[in-house]
């Protein structure tokens, strides 16, 4: 945790050290290509940072993430509360809509979830009795005990 913790602050630091200059050019509509494409490494590089991501999870980001969700690191470098929360979520979600398409390229796995929901949701839950069963023995030994105890205690009912 505390590794996680040091790496997201290091990001951290890396996007608020250069954010007027990033900033400036992801912001500027008549930004260059060339512009935006030299500083995405930079930017990248200290976001996978922040989102505690090792190469592999973060190449299943798509490349325009950043682009996408400037708002959110934005409010990261402000500190607004929660902020590195959302951006990890929406990080978790992109992956995992990627990894969607990769495992499930046919959608055969996409059907069966179908299916598992479906049979959730017409579950007959009044097919099945719930209740205990006592043997009429037991139940009278139960008793018997019972006001054994409540004699030897010498309880009454007043």
């Amino acid at each position: 945790m505390a590794l996680a913790n040091k790496k997201m602050e290091k990001g951290t630091k890396t996007i608020a050290s250069n954010w007027e200059d990033w900033n400036d050019i992801m912001s500027d509509s008549d930004a260059s290509l060339e512009d935006v494409s030299e500083i995405l490494p930079e930017v990248n590089d200290a976001l996978q940072d922040v989102l505690n991501l090792d190469s592999t999870e973060f190449a299943l980001l798509p490349p325009d993430f950043a682009q996408r969700h400037w708002d959110l690191i934005k409010d990261v470098v402000n500190g607004v509360e929660g902020a590195v929360d959302d951006l990890r979520n929406v990080a978790g979600q992109e992956i995992l809509m990627q990894v969607d398409g990769v495992l499930d390229p046919d959608g055969s796995l996409n059907a069966e979830f179908a299916d598992l929901h479906n049979a959730i949701a017409s579950f007959d839950a009044s097919e099945f009795a719930v209740g205990v069963a006592l043997d009429p023995q037991q139940e009278a030994d139960f008793y018997s005990s019972c006001q054994s105890l409540v004699d030897a205690a010498g309880m009454t009912a007043e």
